[in-house]
């Protein structure tokens, strides 16, 4: 033994002797016997089929394949054997089962007993009579063999069961994905107590390694080129006695693409619109090409997506409250590999104005109550409400005569002149704006007649001394001094009949003064 592992252990030992107080520690009799072996385990419960004497503590407690022997079951205790020397290494330790498996903890970790060649670890089952320990002739035991340095395997080796692990790989952002973009992949192995490292593969080409924190590993990088790229992800244990090796069940597969083309959204809209209104909203998106959908907002509130055909898209609406609402599109490609995303640069304000306000309008004519050709008719139209704006059409039989701008509420049309026949006459008013208010028509048309206008008749001039039922002569006219022209009239209750005749080729009427002298 060399003389650092005696100098060790004889601190032990004397450290132990005053521990033990008036405990005999005797030495074994030839006759001692192994009756089983040992199995060393660490802190953690876990048996150690090695250990390492420059880790301290090396191994925690040893329990016993068996019971102590009947009559020595008091206490028990480790001791370190080295070549024909007998260490205690822990203090004597009361068994509180004397049936169960017996077992021994280190309560001073020995600093450092490496050696090359055999070292023997021994559990010893006590009597302990008045406070003198007598230590069994039967006792258990394990081998320590090094080749060297400071591990040492455990003999005989104890059975372990290798926990399986499992590991799943993640990698974001999802496929497919523009060149440059940082690509992070995050491995997840099962019990986030296990320790060791993550190693990371695109196709058979390691990526490196990253260790475990917490049951994670991750690796990042933005240097994947054009093309399909192939991860896994490989656990390896920092204890690989205890837990298995893992591989991610199968790879998980990007593609890494150019980047798409950028795209540009306009939204266009009008500027009001009535409740109730079907309006038309229109978003342009550059290049034409780009196919996909554009989805109107109108602040949080989505209003209605509809497809791009040629770089337009255009969304039929209707229902919306009264009230201002800033417009916005956003433009979806159908394939996010060839075109990019876009979102209108600004808003476009489209004001819902309540439902315009109904109105009324009333005809009336004024002029002769019995009008007569040529003469002066006024047709006025009065507009309700009082704030309505526009003109009114002033119309005959449906015809438009003319239209005439509101004064306050009042349109009149003046016809100078009227003409022979029954008229039908209706207005209509147009509203200057038809947000506000609506347009109407009279009810019902107001129907004026024009009569003819009377005829004017020369008055004739009656002989002296005619009586009146007696045929009135009338004095041949100034022009027609030779008597060829004459009239001959007859009253009758005010009206006067004339009758003239032609005479011949020469055309004189054949009234003659020669006839009116055989009458008389």
């Amino acid at each position: 033994m060399n003389t650092r592992l005696r100098g060790t252990l004889a601190a032990v030992a004397a450290a132990l002797v005053v521990a033990l107080a008036g405990v005999v520690v005797p030495a074994l009799p030839a006759s001692a016997a192994t009756i089983g072996t040992l199995e060393l385990r660490d802190a953690g419960g876990r048996p150690m089929p090695s250990i390492d004497a420059a880790q301290l503590p090396s191994f925690t407690t040893a329990v016993a394949t068996g019971a102590c022997p009947v009559g020595f079951r008091d206490a028990t205790r480790l001791a370190i054997v080295a070549g024909a020397s007998t260490f205690v290494a822990s203090s004597n330790q009361t068994i509180t089962d004397a049936t169960a498996p017996a077992t021994a903890t280190l309560d001073t970790p020995v600093a450092d007993y490496s050696t090359a060649g055999t070292l023997t670890v021994r559990l010893q089952c006590l009597d302990i009579q008045n406070g003198i320990g007598v230590v069994s002739t039967s006792y258990y035991e394990s081998t320590l063999t090094s080749s060297g340095g400071s591990r040492y395997a455990v003999t005989p080796a104890p059975t372990i069961v290798v926990e399986a692990t499992t590991i799943a790989l993640a990698v974001s952002p999802a496929s497919p994905v523009v060149v440059g973009a940082n690509v992070v992949l995050t491995a997840t192995v099962t019990r986030a107590a296990i320790t060791g490292s993550v190693e990371f593969f695109d196709g058979g080409v390691s990526l490196g390694s990253e260790p475990v924190s917490g049951g994670v590993a991750s690796f990042d990088s933005t240097a994947f080129g054009l093309g399909l790229h192939s991860f896994t992800a490989v656990f390896t244990p920092n204890e690989p006695v205890y837990y298995a090796q893992s591989t991610t069940a199968a790879p998980t597969v990007i593609t890494v693409v150019e980047r798409p083309t950028s795209t540009t959204i306009a939204v266009a809209a009008p500027a009001t619109v009535n409740v109730g209104t079907d309006s038309v909203l229109t978003a342009n998106v550059a290049p034409t090409m780009a196919g996909g959908s554009v989805t109107f907002s109108a602040g949080a509130a989505t209003l209605g997506t509809a497809p791009v055909v040629g770089g337009v898209a255009r969304l039929s609406i209707a229902g919306l409250a009264a009230g201002e609402y800033d417009v916005t599109a956003t433009f979806t490609p159908s394939n996010p590999i060839l075109f990019e995303a876009s979102t209108t640069a600004s808003a476009r304000r489209l004001v819902v104005l309540p439902a315009p306000a109904a109105s009324s309008i009333a005809l009336t004519v004024a002029g002769p109550s019995t009008p007569r050709v040529g003469d002066r008719l006024a047709l006025t139209a009065t507009v309700a409400p009082a704030d309505a704006t526009g003109t009114v059409e002033f119309l005959d039989d449906g015809v438009v005569l003319d239209t005439v701008g509101l004064s306050g509420s009042v349109a009149e049309l003046v016809i100078p002149s009227a003409v022979l026949g029954t008229h039908s006459y209706t207005a209509r008013f147009v509203p200057a704006d038809a947000r506000f208010f609506e347009g109407s028509t009279t009810p019902a048309p107001l129907l004026v007649t024009v009569a003819a206008a009377p005829v004017a008749v020369p008055t004739p001039t009656a002989t002296p001394g005619a009586s009146t039922g007696a045929p009135a002569r009338v004095a041949p006219a100034a022009a027609d001094p030779d008597g060829s022209l004459a009239f001959t009239g007859f009253a009758m209750g005010g009206l006067v009949l004339l009758a003239a005749g032609l005479l011949g080729g020469g055309g004189a009427l054949v009234a003659s003064r020669r006839r009116r002298a055989a009458q008389d």
